[in-house]
């Protein structure tokens, strides 16, 4: 086991030039240095500093913004600093059950009226939560994930057509073989994937750099998109992307615009509806 302090000042040191973009392969440069306990939480760093750099470089081409410190972690390296006893009990305490059922809430509404024809993949599911509220609802639903569970059935294998990714992929260190690896468990004819991950357009600027809240490595958000850079990840594997908001995506093969649009519509006015209702 490695440790980290060391390793962290080492790999700054090793590092004469910053690294190609993970995504485009363009030109980068050293964007930021924040603290490892640098968390998505209200005070920032709940947990105090750990007095270990984690350098960000940002692409000159799709502004893709990333670390490489956590690209060689081995699954017990991963396992015993981010996503440890600290993270879920101050740093993520909602994985366990609130943003799993609010996935699952946001994925029955977009994809309502079509559940006979629906075969779902939580990709990165964590403990599997989220599929357990889709089936409880009738959906034939899956679950991967590298680090909690798993529960894939064979008979399945290649064969979902649509494929969800909730905080996922902000914890990404190479997010292209990621979704090769997403886009191989999938039928080749027509596919959704969506994505909940927040984009930093707009938000970060010059000035403020990663003081942005979404910049955290205790939280293991190690790779941050601009949608340039998923427009181009998703063109890699012939994928159209479909920009819903700042923080939820899709992409898309063998789906009309218009047939897209209109599934969005529908979800915004069921959400619309289900508020005034409260239900």
């Amino acid at each position: 086991m490695i440790e980290l302090r060391e390793y962290a000042f080492d790999h700054l040191a090793a590092f004469t030039a910053p690294p190609a973009c993970k995504i485009c392969e363009g030109d980068t440069v050293e964007y930021d240095l924040v603290d490892f306990n640098k968390a998505a939480h209200a005070s920032r760093y709940p947990l105090g500093v750990a007095k270990i750099p984690v350098l960000y470089y940002r692409c000159r081409e799709c502004g893709l913004i990333f670390t490489n410190l956590f690209d060689e972690f081995t699954r017990d390296e991963w396992t015993a600093y981010i996503y440890n006893q600290e993270y879920y009990a101050v740093i993520d305490p909602e994985y366990a059950d609130v943003r799993p059922k609010g996935s699952a809430t946001w994925i029955s509404t977009f994809l309502a009226g079509k559940k006979p024809s629906i075969l779902g993949l939580d990709y990165g599911g964590g403990n599997g939560r989220a599929v357990e509220y889709m089936r409880e609802s009738g959906w034939l639903f899956d679950c991967w994930d590298p680090f909690d569970h798993t529960d894939m059935a064979n008979e399945h294998q290649e064969k979902y057509n649509f494929c969800s990714a909730m905080e996922v992929f902000e914890h990404l260190p190479d997010p292209v073989s990621s979704l090769q690896s997403l886009v191989e468990k999938c039928t080749p004819n027509e596919l959704i994937i969506v994505i909940g991950t927040c984009i930093h357009d707009r938000v970060v600027t010059e000035e403020m750099r990663l003081n942005w809240w979404y910049a955290a490595p205790r939280n293991g958000h190690i790779s941050l998109y601009s949608r340039i850079s998923l427009k181009i990840l998703a063109a890699k594997f012939g994928l159209t992307y479909v920009s819903i908001s700042a923080k939820t995506h899709l992409l898309v093969r063998g789906h009309t615009k218009v047939e897209i649009q209109g599934m969005l519509l529908r979800c915004k006015v069921r959400e619309k509806a289900r508020s005034v209702l409260k239900v």
